[in-house]
């Protein structure tokens, strides 16, 4: 499967600008088997989430962007 995001952001950067939307990648793929006539059954996926343009908190409540986040997960 595969998926993408856009989401606009609010707040203000150090320099007093706005913040530029935030844009997100979403792949996963999914294996699925049943054993013993459907009594089991087994489930493996591979997930690879991409965001960029993310905002964080600076101390003082100060937005900032620092540039993406990349997050791989695989589960069994």
């Amino acid at each position: 499967m595969y998926d993408e995001t856009f989401q606009e952001q609010v707040g203000l950067l150090l320099d007093g600008g706005t913040a530029d939307p935030s844009y997100g990648r979403n792949k996963e793929i999914c294996l699925k088997k049943t054993w013993f006539q459907n009594k089991l059954m087994t489930n493996l996926t591979a997930y690879h989430l991409t965001k960029t343009n993310m905002l964080t908190a600076e101390p003082g409540d100060i937005r900032t962007m620092d540039g993406g986040q990349s997050i791989r997960r695989d589960l069994g």
